[in-house]
């Protein structure tokens, strides 16, 4: 949770920054120069934490995508034992 919290903050922060910005640049050229930056620079604030991500900040890890105990693969297994049975019936 606090990973949430933490990104909120910021975008909030770069956001009311980039108003800031919008707000005290002068008009013409420099306003679209500077509302492009201000884009650029609002995008990789919110970007920016998810690229330090793992699955271990969720709870998750290798280990639980254990494809030895795959319950598809069961499956899959006898139901092609049965398409077999019934080929062998059927010659």
């Amino acid at each position: 949770m606090e990973f949430l919290r933490t990104w909120m903050l910021s975008v909030t922060a770069a956001a009311l920054a980039g108003m800031l910005v919008h707000i005290l640049a002068p008009s013409g050229g420099t306003k679209k120069t500077l509302r492009m930056v201000v884009t650029v620079f609002f995008l990789t604030a919110f970007f920016l934490p998810f690229t330090q991500l793992s699955l271990e900040d969720f709870g998750f890890s290798f280990e639980d995508f254990n494809l030895e105990d795959n319950p598809l693969e069961a499956v899959l297994e006898s139901q092609i034992a049965r398409i077999n049975e019934q080929i062998s019936l059927e010659e």
